[in-house]
This record gives structure tokens, C-alpha cells and sequence, in this order.
């Protein structure tokens, strides 16, 4: 019989999490290891009157939000948004440079500390901070899910020689163009449910 290869899913917690248990429901060799851990920041809401929030992560959904209408980050943001009694008027996917905000809104943008882009009419407000893991390690696995560029970085100082590395999009990719890995693969669009798919595609191509 075929050993299933064995499958590396690298995002935060608790995402980690429930995605090896989804994929393992479904027959898959999966293990959690997240390549970044994230901690709260104790911070002051800036100062000003905003017309609605962009919320781009679950790690800034928290009790401390204000009450005011959201354009979310992917579906499951935007559902976990909307469990937690908020107002969701627009859902984007891909990324924050990919939203399509209104000109005439001021924006609060609750996001982790130093925030890659923020959108020209949004006021960042980091509420959550990344660190490394320095628990992290690749093991023994096949294949590799990579879901953030600064998780890439960390994991591209890993020997990623003979593996199959699968990316949420170009961005996710760019660091690890050199790694060596056997392949580098990116979805077909920057979802987590596009992740699923490639991860099965690709168990059924090794």
C-alpha cells in the first residue's frame, strides 16, 4: 500500500489547527506547525472619526473593536466577523492591495505591528504582533504550506531540498524562489479553500 506523504501546514493558530483536522477527516497525513506565533499588542485606538473598519486577519477580531461596518479579508474573516455581531458590507478576496474601498470612507485598519500595506484612505492600529517560532521545524515532511510571506522567510532558512512547497500566492512565493525545494507551487487564488484543493491535488500527483 502507498505511504500518503506526509503534510506540513505552517499558518497560525488556531487555523493550524483546523485545517489538520479537516484534512485528516479526509483521509490526508497532516501535521500543525506553525512557522510564527501571535501575541497581542496593548495599544491606544488612534485618534478620529472613521466610517468603517478593514479587518484583513482573524488575529485582529477581539472584544476591543469598535462597533462599526467591516469590509473583511476572505469569507472566513468575514463569517467570523459576523458570529461576532459585526455589520460585514464587503468580502474581498486575495489581499488588503486587493480591496476595492470607497473613495469618500476613512478607514480603521486593527492589524498586526508593521503592516506590510495599508490602504490610502485607512489609519493602521496595531492591535497584534507576529514572532517567530522558534520551535519550528520542518521534520520529516513531504510537503510544505506556506501562507504569509514573512512565514516564507522563516521557512526558506530551512533545507527544503527534495520537498514540495505550496503558496497561498506570488507574494507568498517570491521568498522562497531560491530555496531549492523540489517544486514551488502557488494556488490559483489566494483562499484557504484553494489551499485544500492544491494540497489534494498534489497528494494525488506524488
Amino acid at each position: 500500500m502507498r505511504t500518503l506523504p506526509r503534510i506540513l501546514i505552517t499558518c497560525t493558530q488556531p487555523r493550524a489547527d483546523e485545517i489538520v483536522r479537516d484534512l485528516c477527516q479526509s483521509g490526508l497525513n497532516c501535521v500543525a506547525q506553525p512557522a510564527l506565533r501571535v501575541q497581542p499588542i496593548e495599544s491606544v485606538m488612534p485618534e478620529g472619526t472613521f466610517d468603517a473598519m478593514v479587518i484583513s486577519s482573524r488575529h485582529a477580531v477581539c472584544d476591543k473593536l469598535p462597533d462599526l461596518p467591516v469590509t473583511a479579508v476572505g469569507e472566513a474573516t468575514g463569517r467570523l466577523l459576523e458570529k461576532a455581531g459585526f455589520t460585514v458590507a464587503q468580502t474581498g478576496c486575495g489581499g488588503v492591495a486587493d480591496l476595492t474601498l470607497k473613495d469618500d470612507h476613512i478607514y480603521l485598519y486593527p492589524c498586526a505591528h508593521n503592516p506590510t500595506i495599508i490602504p490610502d484612505n485607512a489609519v493602521a492600529w496595531p492591535i497584534y504582533k507576529t514572532e517567530v517560532n522558534q520551535e519550528f521545524s520542518l521534520n520529516d515532511a513531504d510537503i510544505i504550506t506556506v501562507f504569509s510571506a514573512k512565514a516564507a522567510r522563516v521557512i526558506s532558512q530551512h533545507d527544503l531540498t527534495g520537498r514540495v512547497v505550496l503558496c497561498l500566492s506570488d507574494a507568498v512565493a517570491k521568498p522562497l524562489k531560491a530555496s531549492g525545494a523540489k517544486a514551488l507551487v502557488v494556488c490559483e487564488r489566494s483562499a484557504y479553500d484553494a489551499m485544500n484543493d492544491l494540497i489534494f491535488k498534489t497528494v494525488r500527483q506524488i
